[in-house]
């Protein structure tokens, strides 16, 4: 194990996990073997550095080399970056959902019912927003309000509405019951080995 790159590999496996792409999804795109990648992550091999660079951009990372005097001011704005980028994306969802309620109870007075139950859900939704959450959550949360606005702005069928309603209302219950992946080995040994 090379422990002068291990901080490398690590950042690399945190930002493949963040975006939800498995070991062998990163090879296909990368055209780097999966068993490559692997002990890449567990710092097994010494990594390449146009290898490395290569990882890096396909998961959406710049490298930099940055003088060590600005290395605090730098790590905290990253901080700052990271801790508030999903926030923007659930109150930029919650802001959206909120305008629709406005605009179907505007429109039609009859479906008043179905405009509750999305500022219901938006506000719940807002509540669970500081879990951390995943590249495919934020993409699934993006598709129900898109599909919402497309109905609402095609003068919000009530047979849709109540449909999309109750995929964000699915969304919120796999939110809020969701458990923490847990960390598991590769493989095991059994009793016996």
């Amino acid at each position: 194990m090379n422990y002068q790159t291990m901080p490398l590999a690590e950042e690399l496996l945190r930002a493949r996990t963040a975006k939800g792409w498995s070991q062998r999804e990163l090879s296909a795109k990368a055209n780097v073997p999966q068993a490559q990648i692997s002990r890449i992550e567990r710092g097994i091999v010494d990594l390449r550095l146009s290898t490395f660079l290569e990882l890096a951009r396909l998961l959406d990372l710049e490298v930099a080399l940055v003088p060590r005097s600005a290395m605090t001011a730098v790590t905290a704005i990253i901080g700052e970056a990271e801790a508030n980028a999903h926030l923007r994306t659930v109150r930029g969802a919650v802001t959206l959902l909120n305008q629709f309620v406005r605009v179907i109870i505007s429109a039609d007075q009859t479906k008043e019912p179905i405009a509750q139950r999305i500022a219901t859900l938006a506000l719940e939704l807002e509540h669970l927003a500081p879990a951390t959450p995943t590249h495919a959550w934020q993409t699934e949360l993006a598709e129900i309000v898109a599909s919402l606005q497309s109905e609402v702005e095609a003068g919000a069928d009530p047979s849709r509405l109540t449909e999309l309603t109750d995929r964000l209302a699915k969304f919120r219950n796999q939110l809020a019951h969701r458990r923490p992946d847990a960390e598991r080995a590769a493989y095991s040994l059994d009793d016996e080995d």
